[in-house]
Order: C-alpha cells, then structure tokens, then sequence
C-alpha cells in the first residue's frame, strides 16, 4: 500500500491515466484506495499550485479522486481503511456516521460471485441474520446486511474487534503449550456448541477466523456464512464458495452426500485447529488443493510427541473421517483432551502469552521458545552436545537467579525459629496464564488475595491490567476447584454467574478524574472471599419467571432486555427468592474494575461534542446510543447527546457490548442497579468487606444507564434513591457465596 510521498503521488497519477483513458476499473481495486482518502486530500490540496485540482474522473460524472475517496457505503458508512482480504470478500475499517461519536466497525464486500443469483444473495441474506442473533461472548456480533445501489455493493457489518487471529499468531510461533491450547479451544468449543444449540453451523472454520483480544478472551468471526441445521443442500455445498482446503471435513469434499451440513463438521476443523496449535503444522498437507483433500479423505494424521495417549485419543475422535464417530458436543472433546492435561518437558520451551497488536508490550514469551530454526546442527551427536549445554547453563542460570533474588527480597527475622521460618508462598502459575514472575512477588499477598493497589499494578497500562486481571481470575478458580462460571436454575431457566476472586483495591476515583463527585474519595477496600457475581443484569423473562409479572416500563422491549422499575425491596425480594444476595456497593465496584484503575474498564475517555464519548460505545449503552425501535420507547428526540435516528431511548438486550476482564456485561451502562448497602460517605481508614452503616434513608444505586449522560457512566459513579422507588432505570444484578453455591 503506497504511504511515502513519491508512492501517493504515482498511485494518484496511475489512478488519473487509468479513469483519463476510459478504462473500466473493477470496483474492489477502486476499494484499495480508500485507505489513500487522507493523504490523497492532502495531495489534491497541495497541487492547487500547479491547477490540477479540477481535473474530472471519468468514473463517474462529476466526481472527482478527491470525493471518490470520501464516497460511503449506503450513505452513512465512511471507509477508513482495508481490514483484509479472503475467499469471501474485503473487509474494511467503517465508521457510521449516524453516529456523531465515530462508531466503528468492520464491513466485508460480499465478491460478485455470491451476488450475481437473486436466488442465492436472497439465501445468504436470510442465513446472515439467522447468524446475527447469535449473543455470545466467544461469537463475533454482526450487526447489519446491507446494500449500496449506487456502487451496486451488498455488504455486512460486524463488530470490529482489537487483537490478532490465531492464523498470524500461529505464524509467529508455530506451536502453543497444552494449557494454552486448551484455553484457547475451550472459548471455540463453548462458542460453537452454542451456535449449535440455536441450529446454526459455521462450516469455515479456520485460525483465521478466530480472534484472540487482548484481555486473552476469543471470539469466533465470520458465522455470516452459517447456515439452518438440517435445511439439506444448498449454495454453501458447491465447493468454491466456502472452507479452507486444510480445514475442511472429509464430507464436505465427498460432494452429494447428505451429511455436509452438521455440527460435526465443526468439530473436525477444531480438530484440525487444536492438532495445529499443538504440533506447529496442520494434519492433512499437499501442493494442491487435490492432493490436500485426498489426504483428508485417505490417510490419518501423524502422531503429535509430547502428548498423553488420552488426548491423542480425542483428538483422533474428533478426526474421524466417518462424523457419526466424533464427539456430540465440542465441549466433550475440550474435556477429553483434558483428561491428562501433562506434556512432555520439551513444551516448557514453547509456552508463551497471547499477543496482540494492541498491547504488544504484554509479552512474556520465553526467549528459548523463539530460538530460531537454523541453531540446530545437523548432526544428531553435535545437536546433543549443544541442548545438553544449554541445559546445564540454564539450571546454573536458574540456581544464580533463585539465590540472588532470595538474597534481595528475604528480610531477615529476628528471634525466629530456625525450624519454624515464616514464609511467603507464592502461587505456582502456569505460563499460559500471563503473570509475570515480577508482578506475583509484588501483587500476590500472604492471606491469599492480589493487590491491585500496589505500585507495581499501578504502573501497568489498562490493557496490561486487563490482560493480567483476567489470568489471576482463571488461576485461582482452577487453584480453588472453582468453575469460572456457573449456571443457576431458577424456574427452569437458566441464570449465569460468574467468579469474582479476592483481592484489595483502590475504591472511588482520583482527583482530577472527569466527571468526578466530591462523593467518590477514594480509599482502600479488602475483599477477602470470592464471590458469584450475575454475568448479565437480570432480564425481563427471567424477573417474571420468578415473581410472576413484569413492572418493567419497556413492556414492548424484548423478553432478555433487563427489568426495569424495580425498588430496592422488589430486588431483594427477588434475590432472596432464589437463594441470592444483592452486592454489597464495594463487591459491586470491584467487580467492575476487574483489576482496573481508570474510568472505566477499559480506559480513561473523552467527552466530545454534546456528551458523547466513542470509547463508551465499545463498552455501554447510555443516552448518546440507546436509540430503540420498539414502542414505548422513552421520548428522547431532544437530548442533545443522542447520536441515533430514533426519536426514544430504551433499553437494549443484555450481552451486546463488550465484557470486562473478569467476563461481566454491561457494568456500566443499560439500566442501573441496586446495592445491598445503605448510603454514607466513603471512611478515610482501609475496611475489609464493608457493608455500609447499619441504617439509613436511602439505598446505593451503582452503574450508568440507558438515559445517563457519558460522565455519569464511569466504574466509580455512585447515587442513591429510596428504598421504595421505582424509576424506569433501575435494575438489578445478583451476587452468590462460593463456598455455599459450589
């Protein structure tokens, strides 16, 4: 892509000889210029001086490079720059413009190929939307199927996602350790058997369209593509239009069968996938596309070293050629592989964190996992003589290391027993799991908790904290036997909560922050048990379940929009009812943070314009983007932050925006929520587990809301109403014990 100023200016003339001569460009190499638009302004600009400005381009009439670079999508999706590029299209950097805080997201141009037959445009587009209700942590949204009939362009729009796919980090290292394999799988597996459970396939999946962030979560991209579960054959049977060569199952290849589309095809490309991450290279190889489905049809995949018998075992299953022979339910196969999560000592070598783009300076990679390919010697005697070298260097390195550091950080103890030292135990973490060895010293604490008060964390940036939040979460829920999530039946319905580990944390927020109450001094808090914490605000469908009728003021919204107009006495009522509590203000708040220390979750954010703020719109929905088309909807069309078209504001279906480090939803935004505490000034003194004064006049109210300004939504805002009110934004989360809801 031209950026230097000689490369702009001949991209910019060869653009101008090519329109000048009549030649008829296709309109996905026009595309490739849009990431130009900028510099290209600017260089129209600068050749005023040679009167070259007005030169037409005879794509169309009247519209010169300048305004060719600035055209949109559907009249309100601006191109900013290409994403990239495959099989089933170009995918660009968007920002709709409706929305006055720059919202971004990701659109991919559908080829001609897929547009050409009414009949299938019509039965790609019924597939996408089925595909777009899916609302899932691991699944990448999709939002929108859309056409430009000016450019005559069909076009999705897809939740924009920050990070790096598995197919370039696959490319960087080769090979992941078992536990981050399992990691990584265990997100896919949970994505897909949920996709499936809805009846809906992926049928291409691929380490491209997997998605690591850089809290470490996955996402599944590109389920556009997927299609109703026992609908027989359709387009997506015909071997060009969909799956990658290496990932597809052997009965996607044997054309006329009726089992092509199943779940179990997806659970052979995650077979595929885990065997790649495992063992650096695909199990099915070849020179051409023939070569590499025969192998898929004809032979078995060839041993991977260093593994148990037990997950080798699953991982055939998961392999077999015949699909009634694989596992039910990709969650079968993680636990399978599971059984005997030990390797060989020689993945040590290859253990890593998860990269991304967008916080590189997160790496923890050891630097002999990286060693290049070229330092091993030919001969198998001289390859011996030096890993032996290295060996004996290494544990020398680590014996000077251990002393060295024991020497600073021991502090000596007088008067103590020479049988009886006191010791600092720290916790055996795995290196999947991202915790340097530098911050366990600094953060992990002897009465088992992190800090994230202390200096150390201070200095991380928000992703760091984000990144590192969200392993201490896993480690100690797999240290304690604890699941990282749970389901709660109530009323035949299921309730998800997630797990909230001990720590202290600063509560409140720093002077100076924006949107700041004097109210907000911060002081320090010590949460010492962990708790369940409501993954989502409790909904509509599940509040009547339970308390047989709905006092929500969006009565016409859907049933998994949150309730709303609850008092404080109707939440614990509700809480009460299945064995639950409402959070206490600082179990609240620390939750939220997840580890973080700035305005919200995921950072500090500006207010531009009437009060909008673009990094809430990763994170929440408030009054500058709670628009609805539902009736009933709250008249807002004089607000001046409104960024949408609709003339009301509501609130919106729980799980749409993106959770925070320890996996919660909409913490900051949709409908505020009751705490179990009775409101009083913050004490200057650290507390351990406070819950407020023992009575009071008014109940805690925490989080923003679909009708809050963008100041208000921040992790450390806090109000307070009577106990009996019932405001059209106030909702409710639960909170469990862990040691008596195991």
């Amino acid at each position: 892509m031209p950026r230097t100023p000689e490369e702009i200016r001949a991209a910019m003339l060869s653009l101008e000889q090519r329109f000048d001569s009549g030649e008829i460009l296709e309109k996905t190499f026009l595309m490739r210029y849009m990431s130009l638009r900028e510099e290209l302004d600017q260089l129209q600009l600068a050749r005023k001086d040679i009167q070259k400005t007005t030169k037409v381009v005879k794509l169309q009439p009247g519209i010169t490079c300048r305004q060719f670079c600035e055209m949109e999508l559907a009249g309100h999706y601006r191109i900013l720059r290409e994403l990239g590029r495959g099989g089933m299209g170009i995918v660009y950097l968007a920002e709709d413009i409706n929305f006055k805080g720059q919202r971004v997201v990701a659109i991919k141009i559908l080829p001609q190929y897929l547009c050409q037959s009414p009949e299938t445009l019509e039965s790609f587009k019924r597939e996408f939307l089925t595909a777009s209700k899916l609302v899932h942590q691991n699944i990448c949204a999709m939002y929108e199927f859309g056409e430009d009939t000016k450019m005559e362009t069909y076009f999705l729009v897809i939740e924009y996602l920050e990070g790096e796919n598995l197919a370039d980090l696959l490319g960087k290292r080769k090979r992941y350790s078992f536990k981050e394999t399992i990691y990584i799988a265990t997100q896919i597996a949970t994505g897909l058997d949920f996709a499936h459970s809805k009846g809906i396939i992926h049928l291409d999946m691929k380490p491209a369209n997997i998605m690591i962030l850089p809290t470490g979560d996955v996402k599944i991209m590109d389920f556009g593509l997927a299609q109703q579960l026992h609908t027989g054959k359709s387009y997506l049977s015909l071997p060009k239009t969909f799956g990658t060569p290496m990932y597809v199952a052997p009965e996607q290849i044997q054309a006329g069968k009726e089992n092509i589309v199943r779940a179990a095809t997806d659970m052979w490309a995650l077979g595929v996938i885990v065997y790649e991450m495992l063992k650096g290279e695909p199990p099915f190889q070849g020179n051409t596309i023939l070569q590499v489905s025969n192998s898929i049809v004809t032979t078995q995949p060839e041993p991977i070293k260093g593994i148990s018998e037990k997950a080798w075992n699953a991982i055939l299953k998961a392999l077999s050629k015949d699909p009634h022979q694989r596992f039910s339910r990709c969650k079968d196969f993680i636990e399978a592989l599971r059984g005997d999560n030990t390797l060989a000592i020689t993945s040590s070598f290859h253990s890593s964190s998860i990269k991304s783009k967008t916080s590189a300076s997160c790496q923890t990679t050891s630097k002999m996992s990286a060693m290049p390919s070229h330092l091993v010697q030919k001969s198998r005697v001289m390859q011996g003589i030096f890993w032996l070298c290295l060996l004996i260097f290494s544990v020398t390195l680590i014996l000077f290391l251990h002393v060295w550091i024991s020497k600073i950080y021991q502090k000596p103890q007088k008067n103590a027993e020479p049988s009886s030292p006191k010791t600092k135990q720290t916790p055996e973490i795995s290196p999947s799991l991202v915790l340097p060895q530098y911050l366990i010293e600094k953060c992990w604490k002897e009465n088992n908790h992190w800090d994230f008060t202390c200096d150390t964390w201070l200095k991380l940036s928000v992703s760091q904290q984000n990144l590192y939040a969200a392993s201490y979460q896993k480690w100690y829920a797999s240290r304690h036997s604890f699941p990282l999530e749970k389901e709660i039946a109530i009323q035949g319905k299921s309730l998800i909560v997630r797990l909230i580990p001990p720590g202290q944390f600063w509560m409140g927020s720093p002077e100076g922050e924006p949107g700041r109450y004097e109210e907000e001094k911060r002081y320090c808090v010590l949460i010492t048990k962990p708790f369940w914490m409501g993954k989502y605000e409790i909904t509509q469908e599940e509040w009547s379940s339970v308390m047989e009728k709905n006092p929500s003021f969006f009565q016409h919204a859907p049933i998994n929009t949150p309730v709303d107009s609850v008092s404080w006495e109707d939440a614990l009522s509700f809480a009460k009812k299945i064995g639950a509590k409402l959070p206490t203000e600082a179990q609240w708040e620390y939750a939220c943070r997840s580890g973080t220390t700035t305005m919200t979750y995921i950072g500090n954010f500006a207010i531009l314009g009437m009060n909008n703020a673009p990094l809430l719109d990763k994170i929440a929905w408030y009054a500058g983007n709670s628009g609805v088309e539902y009736p009933g909807g709250f008249d807002s069309k004089d607000w001046p932050e409104r960024q949408y078209h609709s003339h009301f504001s509501g609130t919106q279906c729980i799980g749409q925006k993106q959770p925070n480090a320890w996996g919660l939803h909409d913490m900051i935004g949709n409908i505020a929520e009751w705490c179990n505490d009775w409101d009083a000034p913050y004490p200057l003194e650290t507390k351990k587990n406070p819950v407020g004064p023992p009575q009071g006049k008014n109940r805690v109210r925490r989080g923003g809301c679909w009708s809050n300004m963008a100041h208000v939504c921040r992790s450390s805002t806090r109000s307070r109403w009577e106990t009996i009110h019932r405001p059209e934004f106030m909702g409710v989360r639960i909170v469990l014990d862990c040691e008596k809801n195991r």
